[in-house]
């Protein structure tokens, strides 16, 4: 068998490896910068999709942060506008009280003054109607000569008068 034999099996051998190394440097020519190249560019991709991501996080942080403060704000304001709002309706409640109380005491002032000038004038109505009875009951008592009988019965229709004046 020819292609075991030494010497044809030496030369075999060289060329393979010139026919090798031939293909190698062919390779490393031409194929191999178009493929480094397409890694390159495929790594740089990469890397700028890696610092977008990145940017994008960083500026979604940065929104999320911004956004938690403003919310924080807001519930802040709404919390003391709550609190004004609050606050104003307690003073005007209180406002409410005092002038319902002040108009309520003014009434009742009033209406005691007014109790008062009345009792003040049935006072003196019933003295002036007792006075004229009284004098009607003497006249009558002096015009008439009267026995005990005559006068327990005068003394209590004047009684009787007396009491109808009141009511």
């Amino acid at each position: 068998m020819p292609q075991f034999d030494v010497h044809f099996l030496t030369s075999s051998v060289f060329w393979s490896v010139v026919s090798f190394a031939i293909l190698l440097y062919l390779l490393a020519k031409y194929a191999l910068p178009p493929v480094l190249k397409a890694i390159d560019e495929r790594e740089q991709s990469i890397r700028q999709t890696i610092n977008e991501a990145q940017r994008l996080k960083a500026e979604g942080e940065t929104l999320i942060k911004e956004y938690e403060e403003k919310m924080a704000a807001i519930r802040k304001e709404s919390q003391e506008i709550l609190e004004g709002a609050r606050l104003q309706a307690q003073r005007l409640l209180e406002a409410n009280e005092r002038e319902t109380r002040t108009r309520a005491e003014k009434i009742l002032s009033d209406a005691k003054e007014e109790i008062e000038r009345e009792t003040a004038r049935a006072i003196r109505d019933v003295r002036g109607h007792a006075a004229s009875l009284a004098l009607a009951a003497t006249e009558q008592i002096l015009r008439k000569k009267v026995d005990d009988g005559d006068q327990r019965r005068l003394v209590e229709e004047f009684l009787r008068q007396l009491e109808a004046g009141k009511g």
